[in-house]
């Protein structure tokens, strides 16, 4: 199989580029995979700018997936998707406990949760998944529930997740 980073032949793919402010890259986000028959899956994100916290002066960024295309042959783009919707993209408020990192040399800040995934047949929503979210200990959201919705918007399955709580008491 053939796998291209950050562009294919043709085109480059600027939003699978991580840049820090002078432009150099950091990383480069996987755009397609072909298989030695052709099939070919496309990888599409964006690149989200945010101050992180509200006091910041300073910009940083980070990039997000938004969607998966396949079933693809050659030159073809395929005919399913997989949509990923951001808490940002439906207008909610954002989390409480946004992640700012400067591990890469420049400002990372991670801001947004998935809230969303929506699967595609050429066009037509056949499934969707809601993700909900709840605070844990020190403030961190954690992931509390998967629910999978059918074509017509019924409730196909749901599964919870439960997290430990640290036991109360001094650890001094």
């Amino acid at each position: 199989s053939t796998e291209y980073y950050g562009g294919t032949p043709d085109s480059s793919t600027p939003a699978s580029l991580l840049t820090d402010p002078s432009g150099n890259i950091i990383s480069w986000a996987l755009v397609r995979s072909t298989d030695i028959h052709g099939n070919r899956i496309d990888y599409s994100y964006a690149v989200q700018r945010d101050n992180g916290r509200s006091s910041s002066r300073e910009t940083g960024k980070n990039r997000y997936p938004t969607r998966i295309t396949y079933n693809g042959q050659g030159a073809q783009a395929g005919t399913s998707s997989i949509d990923f919707i951001r808490d940002r993209d439906l207008g909610e408020s954002r989390r409480s406990d946004v992640r700012i990192d400067y591990s890469a040399g420049f400002k990372m800040v991670t801001a947004d949760l998935l809230r969303r995934i929506e699967v595609r047949y050429r066009g037509t929503m056949v499934r969707h998944y809601d993700l909900s979210y709840n605070t844990a200990a020190f403030h961190q959201t954690v992931l509390t529930g998967i629910t999978e919705f059918g074509s017509d918007g019924s409730e196909l399955a749901g599964h919870e997740f439960n997290y430990h709580e640290l036991p109360s008491g001094d650890f001094s």
